[in-house]
């Protein structure tokens, strides 16, 4: 994983498994390139870049729009939301800037079915679930599956997210949620697996529940487990 530092970071390594990695470096423009696989995705609205933790970013908090691929055909991926996976991040809360829930990355279909989402709780200082990470999806039957992070992350501060969907053993799925390379919560009894999510598209900083109130750095998406090694 990333360095835990709120000042020194890293763009994510790809791998084999790497199914995206949205770097956020160029500066200009209303898109954030994938380097790995083509899937672009474009803010309509025109985004704010500003200075990232390591290279440049985007500030999806101004603009209330977030990133959406548009090139990859609906649905393209939604196998990849049937297998394990792992999504990480470097963003920057500001403040209660942002919806109910601040999406980082998500493979949804904006029917309010996802097969994976990465978000951080809006709602507003104060709140029970303000600034606590989530990693969710949703099952066969429709249901959210999810995990909320214990800890919270800090306003103002560039913090590295990851969420991963595990293999538990014995039919069973898992998540996990480390903040700044610390392992902060685990679930390992979860028997549904997601849904396919028709029609699903691969966003950034926006998504079925509320664009992301803050700074984003560099998104990376890949079909393996992280270790907090």
């Amino acid at each position: 994983m990333r360095t835990p530092s709120t000042e020194l970071g890293q763009h994510p390594d790809i791998s084999a498994n790497t199914k995206a990695l949205w770097v956020i470096d160029k500066g200009s423009g209303n898109v954030v390139y994938d380097v790995v696989s083509g899937r672009n995705c474009t803010d309509a609205g025109g985004p704010t870049w500003v200075s990232g933790l390591v290279g440049k970013g985007v500030d999806t908090g101004d603009t209330g729009l977030g990133f959406t691929d548009t090139t990859t055909a609906p649905g393209a991926d939604s196998g990849f939301a049937l297998g394990f996976w792992s999504c990480e991040a470097w963003v920057r809360r500001m403040g209660a800037v942002g919806g109910g829930v601040n999406t980082v990355v998500t493979y949804d279909n904006g029917a309010a079915e996802s097969g994976l989402s990465m978000h951080v709780f809006g709602g507003g200082i104060g709140h029970v679930l303000y600034n606590k990470v989530q990693c969710a999806w949703i099952d066969a039957l429709g249901v959210s599956k999810n995990l909320t992070s214990t800890a919270r992350i800090a306003d103002g501060v560039w913090t590295h997210i990851a969420c991963e969907k595990f293999d538990a053993g014995g039919g069973k799925y898992g998540i996990k949620i480390h903040i700044n390379g610390v392992l902060d919560a685990t679930d390992s009894s979860i028997t549904t697996n997601a849904a396919a999510c028709p029609n699903g598209q691969w966003k950034v900083g926006t998504g079925n529940f509320g664009y992301f109130g803050g700074e984003i750095c560099s998104v990376h998406v890949t079909a393996a487990s992280l270790t907090t090694a």
